[in-house]
């Protein structure tokens, strides 16, 4: 397994999920992972609390870069962009599901931040459409840039008595 490597392709699907994060709060959907996980920690919203949890942000795109690449060693004997995009949807429906107990976890939300719903269902059907989006982009870029596995299903003889 190329554990280096998937961590690094986590950290660049993670980047990427920021843009679109950004670009989406220039057509007006409020989504903030960055702001999310900063005030985790009951930090007040602001740039080094948006800062702390952009890098908590990489640094957990990075572990799952790595869940990843064990689902294509050990499970799918396969990379690829396919195999990013179907590991990418258990991964958004896991997301989505975890998104429901932030409230929990995070003592700023409700009163000074939001809380996302599942699958960032309260910030409407644009959040949601964003949420999987977002998700399969970074299946891809983990899927199509790992390269080939390290641990193919390899064809078994039959043996026959005689």
């Amino acid at each position: 397994m190329r554990t280096g490597r998937a961590f690094w392709l986590g950290v660049i699907g993670g980047a990427a999920v920021t843009v679109i994060l950004t670009l989406a709060r220039m057509v007006g959907i409020p989504a903030n992972i960055g702001m999310m996980l900063g005030t985790t920690f009951g930090l007040m919203p602001g740039s080094g609390t948006w800062l702390l949890g952009f890098v908590i942000h990489l640094v957990v795109s990075g572990l799952i870069g790595i869940v990843y690449a064990t689902v294509f060693e050990f499970l799918l004997h396969q990379s690829g962009s396919a195999a990013g995009l179907g590991t990418a949807i258990i991964h958004a429906i896991l997301a989505g599901l975890f998104m429901g107990i932030v409230p929990m976890m995070n003592p700023t939300i409700p009163e000074i931040m939001p809380a996302p719903g599942l699958f960032l269902s309260n910030l409407g059907g644009p959040g949601v459409v964003l949420f999987f989006v977002m998700h399969l982009i970074y299946g891809w870029i983990v899927g199509a840039w790992y390269g080939p596995v390290l641990h193919p299903v390899t064809a078994r003889r039959e043996v026959h008595a005689h």
